[in-house]
């Protein structure tokens, strides 16, 4: 990481490696401590590979780390050649619990945790609303940490349960809905195929 500092209350985040623009964050001497530790540089530096950047990475001083951009990240990309990206958004990250088990692409189930040493290699189901079919994508982080937001255990009228932070999202009929907002007897999509358990080759 090459962070420079320009004045009180700018850094420098140098282009290196993919970077295709260098990248800027707004942050005191004590502020940048805590930008550092929680990692947010990288995903400024993240987003500065992206195509179609223009000009610079910049993080506002309230950034800190997101899913895809870091929160209090702004970026703009050109029309002719750059993304459209849902993490651009900068929302804060919701979490399943290390239990919670994961379908990949070939039909097996993963357990979170145990994606630690895969995860760079495996794809996994998801589904694209706008295209109302199942997808494999790609695993972009792989992200071990504590909440700081409330944590949850839900029991499906199945039986089955999942544990998540209070701001996971559920496929509902009235659409995706936070856990924070669902009320006992609503009801929320599960994927049909549990897949066969995965065993190591």
């Amino acid at each position: 990481m090459n962070l420079k500092k320009l004045d009180d209350y700018r850094y420098l985040v140098e282009k290196t490696g993919k970077m295709r623009v260098p990248g800027i964050i707004y942050a005191n001497e004590h502020t940048i401590k805590k930008v550092i530790e929680d990692k947010a540089v990288q995903q400024v530096e993240n987003v500065a590979t992206l195509p179609g950047i223009e000009k610079v990475s910049l993080a506002m001083p309230d950034v800190h780390w997101g899913y895809g951009f870091p929160i209090g990240g702004v970026a703009a990309f050109r029309i002719s050649d750059g993304v459209i990206s849902p993490g651009g958004i900068g929302y804060d990250i919701n979490c399943l619990s290390g239990d919670s088990e994961i379908l990949t692409e070939f039909g097996y189930r993963i357990k979170i945790k145990d994606f630690d040493k895969i995860w760079q290699k495996e794809k996994i189901v998801s589904f694209d609303f706008e295209k109302d079919e199942k997808v494999s994508t790609d695993i972009i982080r792989f992200i071990k940490f504590k909440p700081k937001t409330g944590v949850y255990k839900i029991t499906l009228q199945s039986g089955q349960t999942i544990i998540a932070t209070d701001d996971h999202p559920f496929y509902t009929k009235d659409g995706m809905k936070e856990l924070r907002y669902l009320k006992v007897g609503d009801e929320v999509g599960v994927y049909p195929f549990e897949g066969v358990e995965y065993e190591e080759p």
